[in-house]
């Protein structure tokens, strides 16, 4: 509801440059957990876990997911919705429910070392993630505004006016193909005639032996 009331006319590159400070702001919380901020300023550790989580969850739910599926809607040619959508959902379960663990756990294990028995280097790795995010911000510039999108659209629809006054074909495969169009040939009745002259014309010769 949120996503709809506030940010659906927005630019997604926009929502998805605040959504990167949220991100920020949400991995500087977690290495304030980590260093007992919150216990220096009086707040329990489950509040302090329970208000972060739930804000940070709910606006990368409506600042990072829906304005993502928005813009693939919009960009994606037709007769390849399903494909596209299925491999943006694809995609992003692998980056986080496999990529990022086995990254996480690569460089715990290489460079920090923290284990359920010693987490005295719990610090480290939440200043690993505000790294981490922070980088979010370098893929921005590739993000296309509303008029690229526009542009791209008129560009295609020209493209497959062109193509259809052609005659000209292309399959969701990217196979393109091109109808024959085949001009009827007026049919004058020679063949009729010819065969019905023969025929009249073997009577014709047949008649004197006949008498």
């Amino acid at each position: 509801m949120y996503y709809e009331a506030y940010l659906k006319d927005l630019e997604v590159r926009r929502v998805l440059y605040w959504s990167t400070i949220f991100s920020v702001i949400s991995a500087i919380s977690s290495y304030a957990f980590a260093v007992r901020f919150n216990v220096l300023i009086g707040v329990n550790d489950i509040v302090f876990i329970l208000l972060t989580d739930t804000l940070f969850g709910v606006i990368s739910l409506a600042m990072n997911t829906l304005p993502t599926l928005a813009l693939f809607a919009k960009i994606t040619p037709t007769k390849i919705e399903g494909t596209v959508f299925a491999f943006l959902t694809g995609t992003t379960n692998l980056a986080n429910s496999v990529l990022s663990p086995m990254v996480g756990v690569w460089l715990n294990e290489k460079f920090v070392g923290v284990t359920a028995d010693d987490l005295s280097k719990y610090k480290d790795l939440c200043l690993i993630g505000i790294v981490s995010s922070v980088l979010g911000f370098l893929i921005l510039p590739l993000i296309p505004l509303k008029s690229d999108i526009v542009y791209w659209q008129e560009k295609r629809e020209e493209k497959e006016r062109l193509q259809k006054a052609e005659g000209i074909t292309e399959t969701p495969q990217g196979e393109v193909k091109k109808e024959v169009l085949k001009q009827a040939v007026p049919d004058t009745g020679d063949n009729e005639s010819k065969g019905t002259s023969g025929e009249i014309q073997e009577d014709d010769e047949l008649k004197p032996l006949i008498q």
